[in-house]
């Protein structure tokens, strides 16, 4: 991670909190102000905020489902077996 990484990285519970309404410090506001990733990502979660508060939702249809677990299921018989790590010899 880069430095500008690390404190975007620790500014992201504010990022959150602040996308919800809460008030958050002033040090995130600096931060912001010279930061157009986290002035990005501030815009996408105030906008996934707004799409899931426009509800109401219907319940997805139950075949949409079974697809999904369908989908899900071929996809996770085709991934790579993960390797193990290497034991060490012992006698």
């Amino acid at each position: 991670m880069t430095p500008n990484e690390d404190t975007c990285a620790a500014h992201e519970t504010a990022l959150v909190s602040k996308a919800l309404g809460v008030s958050t410090s002033t040090d995130l506001a600096a931060h912001l102000a010279g930061c157009p990733a986290c002035r990005r990502k501030l815009a996408s979660y105030r906008q996934m905020r707004a799409g899931l508060l426009c509800g109401p939702f219907a319940a997805p249809d139950e075949s949409i489902i079974n697809r999904m677990i369908r989908v899900v299921a071929v996809r996770l018989s085709n991934a790579r077996p993960r390797r193990r790590a290497l034991q060490p010899l012992t006698r």
